[in-house]
C-alpha cells in the first residue's frame, strides 16, 4: 500500500514534467502491485482450501466464487479506466455484461442453496 502511494505521488510529480512518463509510472505500479497481490493470494487460497476440506464444501462452488470475484475486480478496474478516458457509455455496457456473467456463474450456487433449504424444510 505504501508502495502504491509513493508511486502515485511520484506519478503526479512526473505529470508536470511529462505526462507520458506519468502514465508509464502508474502502469508499473499497477503491475508490481498486482504481482504482489497474486503472490499473497497463493497463501490465502491454500489456507482457504484446507479450511474448506475440513468443512467438506464442494470445491466447484469455491472455484466459481473465485471466478466471480476475479470478473468483478477486472471489470471494475477496466470500467474505471474507460470512465477516466471519457468512454463512460462503454464502461456502463461493460458493467452490465459483468452483471450478466456473474448472474450466469452464480446460478449453480443459488440452485444448491435452494436445494439445501428445501431439504431442511
Amino acid at each position: 500500500c505504501i508502495f502504491a502511494v509513493c508511486g502515485l505521488i511520484f506519478s503526479v510529480i512526473l505529470k508536470s514534467i511529462n505526462s507520458t512518463y506519468s502514465i508509464w509510472m502508474i502502469a508499473a505500479v499497477i503491475i508490481v502491485a498486482g504481482a504482489l497481490a497474486v503472490v499473497k493470494m497463493g497463501s490465502v487460497i491454500t489456507q482457504l482450501k484446507s479450511l474448506l476440506d475440513f468443512a467438506s464444501v464442494n470445491q466447484n462452488y469455491i472455484s466459481l466464487l473465485f471466478k466471480i470475484i476475479g470478473i468483478t475486480y477486472i471489470t471494475h478496474f477496466t470500467a474505471a479506466m474507460f470512465k477516466d478516458h471519457g468512454y463512460s457509455a462503454a464502461a456502463d455496457i461493460l458493467e452490465v455484461l459483468c452483471r450478466i456473467s456473474v448472474a450466469q456463474l452464480s446460478l449453480p450456487i443459488v440452485l444448491s442453496l435452494f436445494e439445501t433449504v428445501a431439504r431442511c424444510i
